[in-house]
């Protein structure tokens, strides 16, 4: 019976020409559970076809705690981790009218300090509302034309707001992390040495990191205007710059550039890229932090 109402299912779409010459990306969700783990995942796998009729195939995983014990864990977990960044932050108030603000703000760990202090109310509100979002939609909530018509609901938005939250609190908990550099830097002065010298050569390391960035960006327009329609890595501005940041740590895609040439010019202007960034970039990054 299953089989039956597919194959009609897709016989339907494909008279609504589904799939066509004029096609360019095709999706397919699918909306799991696993109630051993009591986790709720989205998959997605898309295909995106381009002009020249190939298809670039690639995937997206979305993951979100459905348990209610994991859920009253990460709620009092919560609780203690909003009291105790009041506390700190209460703290460093104190210790901002000590000092003064031009004083208190012209060291670094002070900024971070508050940056991640506003990065934890953030990811404080987003996991609130994520929990608030899955509760809504376990109720029934269904509001669309296509879930009310067809049976078919798609959680997208707490999944995304699920994936904000996770990422503000990955950088939320760097940042705290890096913070223990703050404490050993004091306890044993040997183990500054990293941030002494960062703090020399700050201004030079800005100043060249822009150069670096003009030059990234030249070389990446001019390989995705060159192998953009052959070459899955430069096929946008954004893969192109993944691709060649790849290369400066030892990724070469050298092979598939030729093969995917009419001659050797592309190779020889990926092999200039390769001196320019690596031999002359890369040592004028390293002589800085040696010159401090």
């Amino acid at each position: 019976v299953v089989r039956e109402l597919f194959e009609d299912l897709v016989d339907t779409l494909k008279k609504g020409h589904w799939i066509d010459h004029q096609t360019r990306l095709m999706s397919v969700t699918m909306q799991l559970r696993n109630n051993n783990g009591g986790v709720r995942f989205i998959a997605r796998y898309m295909f995106e076809i381009t002009q020249m009729g190939a298809v670039l195939p690639s995937y997206d995983m979305e993951t979100l705690i459905d348990d209610d014990d994991n859920e009253t864990s990460m709620r009092l977990w919560m609780l203690v981790a909003l009291g105790l960044t009041m506390w700190f932050a209460m703290l460093e108030g104190v210790e901002l009218l000590q000092s003064g603000p031009s004083t208190y703000f012209t060291n670094t760990w002070n900024v971070m300090d508050w940056a991640n202090f506003g990065l934890f109310a953030l990811v404080y509100l987003q996991l609130q509302n994520t929990l608030a979002l899955n509760a809504r939609d376990k109720e029934g909530y269904c509001p669309s034309k296509i879930c009310k018509e067809f049976g078919f609901y798609d959680m997208w938005e707490v999944f995304d707001m699920a994936r904000s939250a996770k990422f503000f609190m990955s950088i939320c908990v760097c940042i705290q992390l890096l913070k223990i550099i703050k404490f050993t830097n004091v306890i044993v002065p040997k183990m500054s040495l990293m941030t002494r010298v960062i703090s020399k050569g700050c201004y030079d390391l800005i100043f060249f990191g822009i150069i670096f960035g003009v030059s990234m960006f030249a070389f990446c327009m001019l390989f995705y205007i060159q192998l953009g329609s052959f070459m899955d890595d430069f096929y946008s501005q954004a893969s192109s710059a993944v691709a060649l940041a790849k290369a400066l740590f030892g990724d070469f895609p050298f092979e598939e550039i030729i093969d995917n040439s009419r001659g050797y010019t592309n190779g020889m202007l990926f092999l200039v890229y390769l001196f320019v960034a690596v031999f002359i970039l890369l040592s004028m990054f390293l002589a800085i932090p040696g010159e401090a």
